[in-house]
């Protein structure tokens, strides 16, 4: 999970799953990682979310207001 959650916070753009594939040991369940992520943030000030099939970390959608100002 840490090793997945460091590489979508230092890509410059979304991933898809077959490039975290390539950075991880043999046999990590990414669905499950990114499921556990994707719950672990889903409260927090930014969020695991999956545009088409890429996966990046983005600003929770209620806090965008934020980034207007």
């Amino acid at each position: 999970v840490r090793m997945v959650e460091a590489l979508l916070f230092a890509a410059t753009e979304p991933l898809d799953m077959q490039s975290i594939l390539a950075h991880v040991p043999d046999g990590v369940d990414l669905t499950a990682v990114l499921n556990e992520l994707e719950q672990t943030y889903a409260q927090r000030g930014v969020n695991l979310i999956n545009i088409a099939g890429k996966f990046s970390f983005r600003t929770a959608p209620d806090l965008s207001f934020i980034m207007e100002q």
